[in-house]
Order: C-alpha cells, then sequence, then structure tokens
C-alpha cells in the first residue's frame, strides 16, 4: 500500500438532523455540517412532518442499476444499492464495515488509492458503527425518483461549479426547496452529501461511520425508517471536483407538467 502524507479531517461543526426545528419540509429542519479546510466530510439534512410508523416488513431489493438504467450513472445506481444492502442487511454489511478497520493506524485512515486522511474519532467510530448494524433491524429498500434525483443534480452541480459546502444552494435553497422544484414529497425528507466521491461502498461506509459527526446523521438518513424514496447525482465538474448529493424522502410524486428547469 503505497503510503501518503495523512490530512487532518476536522470534526463536523454542527449537526442538526439529513434533523430541528424548521421544516426542510413543513415542520423540522436538522443538518449535520461538517466544514473542513481542503478534505472536506460528508453532510446530511433532515426534515421531518409528521409522524409515520416504521414499516415491518421487507422487501430484497432489486439492483437499482438494472430498474433505473436510463436515469443513473452506473455509480449512482451502485450507491443506491449499496445503501438498500446496508438497510435490509445491516447484519451482512456489518462484515463489510469490521473489513474497513484494517485500513485504520490509530486515527490514520490510509485506504488504497486516496490520500491518506487524519480522522476525529479513529477505529472508535468504526467499532460503534460496526455494534449499531449488528443491533438494526432490516428496513425495506429505497426506491429512486426521477424528481429527486433532479434536486440532488442542481444541488450537485451548484457545489462542483461554484466551490461552495453545505446545503444551502448559491441562490439560498434548502433541499425541500430543490425538491419541491420537481415535485411533492410526503411526510420527511433529508439530503446527504458526500466531497470525496470514490467506490460506492467506500461512500456509503463513510456515510455510515460518520466520523466526526456527533448525531450520526448521514447514518441516520440512510437508516431513517420513514424514508421510502431516494435521488442520487454525482457531479465531476470542474474545477472542485465531483460531488455526491443524495435525496431522501417518504415518497415522492414528479409534476404532470413535467419538472421545472434546472436552476444552475
Amino acid at each position: 500500500m503505497k503510503r501518503v502524507s495523512p490530512r487532518a479531517l476536522p470534526p463536523s461543526a454542527a449537526v442538526c438532523l439529513f434533523l430541528l426545528a424548521l421544516a426542510l419540509p413543513s415542520s423540522a429542519l436538522a443538518q449535520n455540517k461538517s466544514s473542513s479546510k481542503g478534505k472536506k466530510q460528508p453532510q446530511a439534512d433532515k426534515t421531518l412532518s409528521g409522524t409515520a410508523a416504521a414499516p415491518t416488513v421487507t422487501v430484497a431489493p432489486k439492483s437499482v442499476a438494472a430498474t433505473h438504467a436510463g436515469l443513473l450513472s452506473p455509480l449512482e445506481a451502485e450507491v443506491v444499492d449499496e445503501m438498500n444492502l446496508a438497510r435490509t442487511e445491516p447484519q451482512k454489511y456489518a462484515a463489510f464495515v469490521e473489513e474497513y478497520k484494517k485500513y485504520y493506524n490509530g486515527n490514520q485512515l490510509m485506504v488504497p488509492g486516496r490520500q491518506g486522511l487524519l480522522t476525529a474519532e479513529g477505529v472508535a467510530a468504526v467499532d460503534e458503527a460496526i455494534n449499531f448494524l449488528r443491533a438494526a433491524k432490516p428496513l425495506p429498500p429505497l426506491d429512486v425518483a426521477r424528481g429527486m434525483c433532479l434536486a440532488a443534480k442542481d444541488h450537485a452541480l451548484d457545489l462542483a461549479v461554484k466551490g461552495t459546502t453545505g446545503h444551502k444552494g448559491s441562490d439560498g435553497s434548502t433541499p425541500n426547496v430543490r425538491l419541491e422544484r420537481y415535485g411533492r414529497w410526503e411526510n420527511v425528507n433529508g439530503e446527504n452529501i458526500a466531497y470525496e466521491v470514490t467506490t460506492a461502498r467506500h461512500i456509503v461506509i463513510g456515510m455510515i461511520i460518520d466520523d466526526g459527526v456527533a448525531n450520526r446523521g448521514h447514518r441516520r438518513n440512510i437508516f431513517e425508517a420513514n424514508h421510502r424514496v431516494a435521488g442520487v447525482n454525482i457531479n465531476t465538474s470542474p474545477p472542485y471536483g465531483a460531488k455526491c448529493v443524495i435525496t431522501y424522502a417518504g415518497g415522492f410524486t414528479d409534476k404532470a407538467a413535467g419538472p421545472a428547469p434546472s436552476k444552475y
């Protein structure tokens, strides 16, 4: 494994839980904001509106790559498939996170092919994630909505082109506002952001570990029982590098007359 000098990966600045008190939808907005200089953590934002009973029956996920090939890129589809594997088989996914521990040396994370990182919590956060997965109950897989992918696309492009971070768009938009450009979301909504795009498994494992994020907001978005639909967009536009934005909701209905034009 090629060793490189690790970079500091600072803890998140504040976490409101991808949840608190506004309406990314209509009643509550929570954000997991990880600010850092240089290397950036993923971010999560969640809005709650109403309360819904947690599902009790799980369904084996179908490959999103096969069912949404015209909507998602192969990597975007893999990200959804990874989240669905973690949701439907959390104990199985714990083994993948356990395997990830081999890349740690104390607080240094050295993944082959990536620059070394100095994490905030080190292996302790990995062990905490493994324990969470081992105790988690299976959840239904997420479906994919076209309008939610378009909302994610707007924000991913905005971040990539403007070089900004966080859940607030350069036009002042919040995740729920971006979703409402393309349709109607139901019950709850949220948003995760990854600033380093590698493999789908590493993206999802990173969000589940959620190093430096006190309320584990990215993990909570992935395992929110009332999230039933998602949208993903990965933007690689220069000059600021790839960004992966994931939107979540309890349900979503695309606008019948077609989506509103992109803001970017």
